[in-house]
Order: C-alpha cells, then sequence, then structure tokens
C-alpha cells in the first residue's frame, strides 16, 4: 500500500523506512528488525500511537494558533520519534524536564493535551502536575531574552569605564 501523502508534502528521495504501517501490522526490515528484537507488538504500537497523538494534537493546535486562539504554539512536526524514542528509553520515574517543543514526550507520560493547551492559551502558568507525571513545566528559553538575562548581572563588569578620579561628573 503507497504511504500517504498531505498536502504540501514533498516528493523525498530518502528511503522510507518502516516497521509498523498505519493499520498495526509489523513488517520485517532488513536493516531496522535487529534493533527491536526486544520489542513487543504491543510496545511497538504504543510507540506509534504516541507519535500519532502527538501529530494530530500538533496540527490542531497549529490551526488554533493561527485563529488566534492559542497565544503561541511551537510545532514539533518532523520531531515525532525523537521525542517519544528519548521519553521511552527513561524509566516512568525519571524526571523529564522537557523543553518548550517538546509535547510527544509529555503526552507519552500522561500530561492530557487540554492540559498543554491550557499553557499555550495563556490561561496557566503549568497545565499538570509535574509530581503525578514526573515531568516538569515547560522550560522557556527565547535566545534573547536569555542572553540578555544571563549577561545583566555581568555587563557592568564588561562595559564600566574606570572611573574618573577628581573633579564632579
Amino acid at each position: 500500500m503507497a504511504a500517504k501523502t498531505h498536502p504540501g508534502t514533498v516528493e523525498s528521495t530518502v528511503p522510507r523506512l518502516q516497521l509498523l504501517d498505519e493499520q498495526g501490522t509489523v513488517h520485517e526490515d532488513s536493516k531496522l528488525s535487529p534493533f527491536v528484537q526486544d520489542i513487543d507488538t504491543v510496545e511497538l504500537k504504543g510507540l506509534y500511537r504516541s507519535m500519532a497523538l502527538a501529530r494530530r494534537v500538533d496540527e490542531e493546535a497549529t490551526s488554533l494558533q493561527r485563529q488566534g486562539q492559542l497565544v503561541l504554539w511551537v510545532p514539533l512536526r518532523g520531531q515525532e520519534a525523537a521525542q517519544v524514542g528519548s521519553v521511552w528509553a527513561t524509566e516512568p520515574t525519571d524526571r523529564i524536564y522537557p523543553s518548550y517543543r517538546e509535547h510527544a514526550v509529555v503526552f507519552h507520560r500522561g500530561v492530557k493535551p487540554g492540559e498543554l493547551l491550557q499553557l499555550f492559551r495563556g490561561h496557566t502558568a503549568g497545565g499538570w502536575d509535574p509530581n503525578e507525571h514526573h515531568v516538569n513545566l515547560y522550560t522557556w528559553c527565547w535566545p534573547p531574552r536569555c542572553r540578555t538575562r544571563w549577561a545583566t548581572p555581568w555587563a557592568p563588569r564588561w562595559t564600566a569605564k574606570p572611573p574618573k578620579t577628581g573633579g564632579s561628573r
């Protein structure tokens, strides 16, 4: 069965590697199968479900942001597998400190999409209980702001001119 494409999709020259199709059927792949021998079909489907949920919420939230319903939305499209794979490798009790774009990570840990969207609507400063899911709230770091906040205490040392001696200013 040919892969479904979305409007605006660019035809890729990179071959598609797939272990699990959209119907949930596992396929053998000479390159990938050796790396997933210890993952059963149920777990593989769970990983796929996490990626699909993240993609669907991302598409909906992008639409909501364009309609002005969200103050901000940082898309994750194309990063689903990396995010789900990284959280899958952790223990359920490991504490995760996500960045502002790691929606698939928080969903995989049980945070509901509505809890996350409250944050992006500006209705809350958090949205979920970090202790319940072992996932801290998002770390927001906008480069100009971070640089300014970090540099502000040091700026006088870098830019200060030696004090004038004698006389008034």
